[in-house]
């Protein structure tokens, strides 16, 4: 028998946790799918204009083959490798749900969500062999049912979205979740609205992103990662506000 004592996670620092790790793995796969779901709006569009270009058939077949995974030859039983992007974000708030979340509206969204835009891209890729079956098969009704289902798979991705700031607040004592944040500004930026970080930043933080700067700066440097703190500074000083050239020169004449 062991006698070491068992470790309450709650005395654990936030990058001994699992779960900090399993919402990154979420937040990326996210922003993974954010972008292959567009992509596969963009070639609907342009199948709209040419409903018999092979080559937008196979762009289609790639997007949902990212997306779902369903192209793979086999299953894999351990963990979700690289089965899709929707079926690994499916298994990850699996996870996060189980473990930590207590907002059970959040956690039904999250899970509900991955699960349907998975359910989403399957069900579209038999649409799209449908259409490549035959000349005529490829009418506009066709295409556009294929686009609606396309869309379904945004709504849910946004649905999943809209989850990320409540859940970001779990995670704002965890330096690599922040860190995490901070690093794709312009990936949230573009899928969440325009300043999407700063605002979250602000409303997390009591004094906003000079406190989140040096709480990253004090938690790597505790670690001792302090080659990171170039680069937590570069990535910061796009979320500051820029300085006003035009109260400088004010002072200068004063």
């Amino acid at each position: 028998m062991s006698n070491s004592l068992p470790i309450v996670a709650k005395q654990l620092p936030a990058y001994h946790k699992e779960d900090g790790l399993v919402f990154q793995f979420i937040l990326s796969e996210w922003l993974l799918a954010e972008k292959t779901s567009f992509l596969l709006l963009c070639h609907i569009d342009k199948l709209l204009e040419k409903p018999s270009s092979k080559k937008i058939y196979q762009d289609m077949e790639a997007c949902l083959k990212q997306l779902s995974g369903i192209g793979h030859d086999f299953i894999r039983f351990i963990s979700p490798g690289d089965d899709g992007i929707l079926k690994k974000l499916s298994h990850f708030t699996a996870i996060l749900a189980r473990d930590i979340l207590e907002d059970h509206a959040a956690e039904r969204i999250l899970r509900r969500s991955a699960n349907q835009a998975w359910g989403f891209a399957i069900e579209m890729e038999s649409l799209v062999q449908n259409l490549q079956k035959g000349p005529r098969a490829s009418t506009p009704e066709n295409v556009e049912q294929i686009k609606r289902q396309g869309e379904k798979i945004a709504l849910e991705l946004k649905k999943m979205g809209r989850t990320i700031p409540g859940l970001f607040a779990k995670f704002a004592k965890d330096e690599n979740v922040l860190f995490f944040l901070v690093r794709h500004k312009k990936d949230f930026d573009k899928f969440q609205g325009a300043g999407f970080v700063k605002r979250l930043l602000i409303k997390t933080y009591p004094k906003g992103i000079a406190e989140a700067e040096e709480y990253l700066i004090y938690r790597y440097k505790k670690r001792g990662f302090d080659d990171l703190i170039p680069a937590i500074g570069m990535f910061m000083k796009d979320l500051s506000p820029a300085k006003s050239k035009t109260k400088s020169v004010v002072k200068t004449k004063q």
